[in-house]
């Protein structure tokens, strides 16, 4: 399991490289944008669009909207818009930084997203 501060520096570099802080930066409803929030020991990363997504997911866990707008226990979270307009989301076991971060045995995927429309 990684640090606060850790997750803080990894927060940091993805920012360096153009990313925007969820937290002083709302992401946009209306455009297509993909994400990656650290919740309950995990980086949730996904791509959609919010406006795409049901009202009943601010409230519901997991969800793009819970984890990228709502931001509830949500450690922290970047987003940046995409060209890529294909909805999903990956669930990822939070590793120390010296380890390689990708897709390991266990990760889940889940295509379109919890109630989520793709078009």
């Amino acid at each position: 399991m990684s640090t606060r501060y850790e997750v803080t520096q990894w927060r940091k570099r993805l920012e360096r490289k153009g990313w925007k802080n969820a937290k002083r930066f709302p992401a946009t409803h209306s455009d297509w944008i993909e994400y990656h929030a650290v919740w309950q020991g995990q980086i949730w990363s996904g791509r959609c669009r919010l406006s795409d997504c049901d009202m009943l997911d601010w409230w519901q866990l997991g969800t793009h909207v819970y984890l990228i707008k709502w931001l509830f226990e949500v450690e922290e979270a970047v987003w940046r818009r995409t060209q890529n307009q294909v909805a999903g989301q990956v669930v990822r076991r939070l590793q120390r930084p010296s380890r390689k971060l990708g897709a390991a045995e266990g990760d889940t995927y889940e295509q379109g997203g919890p109630n989520c429309r793709a078009e």
